[in-house]
C-alpha cells in the first residue's frame, strides 16, 4: 500500500509538473521539492540506486546527469563563487530528473500513463495560451496598449521563444496521441484539429523566428513520417500544402513576422557600429557571438569556469564597446557557446552528445515523439541559453527523462507503430 501511494504521487507530480510548466513557472520548483521529497522517502530508491552500474537502462538515463557534474567541477577553477553557485541552483533539474527516473521502479509510467501527462501537458499549453490572450485582451480594451497581442507583449511573463517552443512540442504531442489513438470520431478529430489550429496561430502572434522555423520543419517532418508510415503519399502531400496555406495565411493575419525576418535578413548583411546600441534581435545575436568565439579560443579546452562565464562576457563587451550587450548583461543566446565557453570543448562535447546520440537512437527506432522534442530543443539552443533560465532547464530535463525512460523501459508507448 505505501509503494502504491509513492507511485501515485509520483505520478500525480509529473502531471503537475508538465500542467503547470507552461502556464505559471512558479509553481514548478514546489512540484520537483514535493517529487524529490517523495523519492527520498521511498526505500525502493536507495536499493535501486545500488542497481545503477549494474543495469545498463538505469546508468543510460542517469548519464544525462553527467552534465551537471562538468559544471560542478568547473565551480573548482572559477572566481566569482557565488554566481556559480546560483548557476548550479537553476541548473539543479539537469541532476534529479535522471536521478529521480533512473531510480524509479521500472517500467515508469506503464501503459497509458505517460499518454495522460502528455495530455496533461497539452492542456496546460492551452490554458495558459488562453490567460496569455485574454491579457492581451484587457491591455487593447483597458490600457489601449498598442500591439498587445503580438510577440513580447503577448508572451507577457515568458520569452517568447520559449513559449513557442512549448507550443511546438504541444502539437507534436497532439499528433501523436491523435495517431496513435486506436479509435477517433470525428468529432474527436475536429477536436485535435482545432487544438493544432490554436497552438499554431499562438506560435505566429508570438512572432519568434526560432518558433516559426521550427514549426515549418515539424509540418516537414510530419508529412514525411506520417506518410510513410501510412505507406500513401497523399498524406504527405496534403500535410505540405496545408502547412503552405497555413504559412501564407499567417504572414498575411500577421504581417510582424515578415517584418522580423526582414530585419534578420538585413542583420546578416549589414554589420552595424559597435557602440550602439541595436535592438534587433539578430544583430544582437551576432555581435555578442563575435565576443563568445573571442573567449572561447583564448579558454578552449577547459572554459573560463561555471561562475565567471559572465564576467568574462561583461568584459568582452566592454572591450568590443557593445553597448546594448554589456546595459542588457546578456548571455550568448546560443547554449553551445555558452557551455563552450563556461566548460571548454569538454563541455560543449558532454552537451551535444546528451542530445545526439539519443536522437540518433530516436530515429533508428522511428521513435517520432522523441526525436521531435530533441530537434525541437536542439535548434533552440542555437538562438537561446536554454540551460541557463528554469523555463528551459525543467522543460529538458523532465521531458528528456520522460521519453527517454519510457522509451527504454520496453514500454514504448512513445513509439508509433510500423
Amino acid at each position: 500500500m505505501r509503494y502504491r501511494i509513492h507511485d501515485q504521487i509520483f505520478w500525480g507530480c509529473s502531471m503537475g509538473l508538465a500542467f503547470l510548466l507552461p502556464v505559471w513557472g512558479k509553481l514548478v520548483p514546489p512540484v520537483i521539492a514535493l517529487m524529490m521529497l517523495n523519492w527520498l522517502s521511498d526505500p525502493r530508491s536507495y536499493s535501486a540506486f545500488r542497481r545503477i552500474f549494474k543495469e545498463k537502462q538505469r546508468l543510460r538515463v542517469m548519464g544525462f546527469g553527467l552534465i551537471y557534474l562538468v559544471y560542478l567541477i568547473g565551480l573548482t577553477y572559477t572566481s566569482n563563487f557565488e554566481y556559480g553557485k546560483f548557476d548550479l541552483e537553476v541548473k539543479l533539474s539537469l541532476l534529479l530528473f535522471p536521478l529521480i527516473f533512473s531510480t524509479a521502479q521500472f517500467p515508469v509510467f506503464p501503459g497509458n500513463r505517460l499518454r495522460w501527462i502528455l495530455n496533461f501537458y497539452t492542456a496546460g499549453c492551452f490554458t495558459g495560451g488562453v490567460i496569455l490572450l485574454f491579457h492581451a485582451w484587457f491591455n487593447a480594451s483597458f490600457y489601449q496598449v498598442q500591439g498587445s497581442f503580438y510577440y513580447g507583449n503577448l508572451s507577457w511573463y515568458f520569452h517568447s521563444t520559449y513559449l513557442s517552443m512549448y507550443y511546438n512540442f504541444a502539437i507534436a504531442c497532439v499528433i501523436y496521441i491523435g495517431y496513435t489513438k486506436k479509435k477517433m470520431n470525428r468529432l474527436l478529430i475536429g477536436f485535435y484539429a482545432l487544438l493544432v489550429l490554436f497552438f499554431i496561430a499562438l506560435i505566429f502572434l508570438l512572432a519568434s523566428k526560432a518558433g516559426l522555423f521550427i514549426l515549418l520543419l515539424l509540418f516537414i517532418l510530419s508529412a514525411i513520417f506520417i506518410g510513410w508510415e501510412l505507406k500513401n503519399i497523399g498524406w504527405t502531400v496534403f500535410i505540405g500544402g496545408f502547412a503552405l496555406f497555413v504559412f501564407v495565411l499567417g504572414y498575411w493575419l500577421v504581417p510582424i513576422n515578415v517584418t522580423r525576418f526582414n530585419r534578420a535578413a538585413t542583420a546578416f548583411t549589414d554589420h552595424p557600429e559597435a557602440g550602439v546600441v541595436n535592438t534587433e534581435s539578430t544583430a544582437e545575436r551576432l555581435a555578442i557571438w563575435s565576443v563568445a568565439g573571442d573567449i572561447i579560443r583564448s579558454n578552449f579546452f577547459f572554459g573560463v569556469g561555471t561562475g565567471d562565464v559572465k564576467d568574462e562576457l561583461l568584459a568582452g563587451y566592454k572591450e568590443k564597446n557593445n553597448l546594448a550587450a554589456f546595459q542588457k548583461k546578456l548571455n550568448t543566446h546560443n547554449q553551445y557557446l555558452q557551455t563552450f565557453i563556461t566548460l571548454g570543448v569538454i563541455g560543449f562535447i558532454v552537451l551535444a552528445g546528451m542530445i545526439l546520440f539519443p536522437a540518433v537512437r530516436a530515429a533508428r527506432d522511428r521513435d517520432f515523439l522523441y526525436f521531435i522534442f530533441l530537434l525541437i530543443f536542439a535548434l533552440n539552443l542555437v538562438l537561446e541559453s536554454m540551460l541557463e533560465i528554469q523555463a528551459g532547464v525543467v522543460f529538458y530535463a523532465f521531458f528528456n527523462t520522460l521519453l527517454f525512460t519510457t522509451k527504454r523501459n520496453g514500454d514504448p508507448v512513445s513509439r508509433i507503430p510500423a
